[in-house]
């Protein structure tokens, strides 16, 4: 409910995205997985702020809030990019062909595979990359 109310109208924004994506897909989940992530968007939006070394008064970056800030980011890429591989499944039809979504599946995909399968995506670009927090404290 904080991150809800730091972001207002973010959270307008996903609401509006789920009901758009969510209603491509009749009597399905969907609406509720889009709005799902964006809460979980929220979240991750407002550990980062909470913890960036710009803000002031920030606090510390300790061990767990960095390892519950990974584990739902990962959780926000897989989730995301099943979301995107439902809408650019050719057999369903589901969004029309677009660059811009066809490019976000692409990435997508190359930050799942090794999270998800452990492994490097096929793709030459695609690499592992580090698990720590960076420079900037995100």
């Amino acid at each position: 409910m904080l991150a809800r109310s730091r972001y207002p109208e973010l959270h307008k924004t996903w609401i509006s995205i789920s009901v758009r994506v969510g209603g491509l897909l009749p009597n399905s989940l969907l609406v509720t997985s889009v709005q799902r992530t964006g809460e979980l968007d929220m979240v991750l939006r407002a550990m980062e702020d909470d913890f960036s070394p710009a803000r002031e008064g920030a606090g510390e970056v300790d061990l767990f809030s960095f390892h519950y800030q990974k584990m739902l980011s990962e959780l926000w890429v897989c989730d995301v990019y099943e979301i995107f591989r439902l809408l650019t499944d050719k057999n369903r039809k589901l969004a029309p062909k677009s660059d811009v979504i066809t490019v976000l599946a692409h990435d997508l995909k190359l930050l799942r595979m090794p999270l998800e399968k452990h492994e490097i995506a096929a793709k030459p670009e695609a690499h592992i990359m580090p698990s720590e927090v960076s420079s900037r404290g995100r």
